[in-house]
């Protein structure tokens, strides 16, 4: 199937965008936290118990917290997986002791691998796209 450093090349290349993308992510949250933190203080200093735009902006900031943490859990499980993938190929690349039978069974299978994280990242990027859209939608 692949040799083991184009499966290397291709899983150190996920593993970066998913480190980048994780990072993000996690910035935003960081930031949409802090904000939340000054929407509550606000309300709590509030007289009215009435809705307000206050009340929204907690309500947006909780959901879209909530709906990045997932996300991002997601892109740590692509992260470990790439890298312990990666992490064999690099091991089996440079290995030149083992038989053929065994050389091309672990290729076969680190192939695989390789094939179900390109699977993962697509789907992964399915599921993003899905939420900048229903996200950025004007009612």
């Amino acid at each position: 199937m692949f040799d083991f450093e184009t499966i290397l090349t291709i899983e150190l290349s996920l593993f970066g965008i998913g480190i980048t993308v994780f990072t993000v992510l996690y910035t935003f949250v960081l930031n949409k936290k802090s904000d939340l933190s000054i929407y509550t203080e606000l309300k709590r200093k509030q007289k009215k118990s009435s809705k307000t735009i206050l009340d929204q902006k907690i309500i947006f900031a909780e959901k879209y917290i909530s709906s990045t943490k997932k996300i991002n859990i997601y892109l740590l499980i692509l992260v470990f997986y790439t890298f312990i993938v990666s992490f064999f190929s690099f091991l089996a690349s440079g290995n030149c002791l083992l038989s053929t039978e065994f050389f091309n069974g672990v290729n076969i299978v680190l192939s695989l691998l390789c094939i179900l994280s390109l699977i993962y990242t697509f789907i992964m990027l399915i599921i993003v796209t899905n939420r900048y859209i229903k996200e950025v939608k004007i009612k």
